[in-house]
């Protein structure tokens, strides 16, 4: 998962928000200089987008691999 903090122009708007979609993040806020995408995927994934979005970004929070076991199973981690 990660959040990317991008600086925007008017006209770049609209052409950021498709390449978001094509890299199936979502945008998280709008701004009226800045925009926030969240991504889920792989590293390299990432890091295609951020190289083309380089010149706009103005701040990244990525966190590590996160999973879970599917189905009903119940983790059996004791609370201290």
């Amino acid at each position: 998962l990660a959040l990317i903090k991008l600086s925007v122009a008017n006209g770049k708007r609209a052409e950021i928000i498709q390449l978001a979609e094509v890299f199936g993040a979502k945008v998280m806020d709008v701004g009226t200089n800045t925009m926030v995408l969240e991504l889920c995927g792989s590293e390299s994934k990432l890091e295609d987008l951020t190289n083309l979005l380089e010149e706009n970004i103005i701040e990244i929070a990525k966190s590590g691999l996160v999973s879970m076991e599917r189905g009903k199973k119940i983790s059996t981690t004791k609370k201290v």
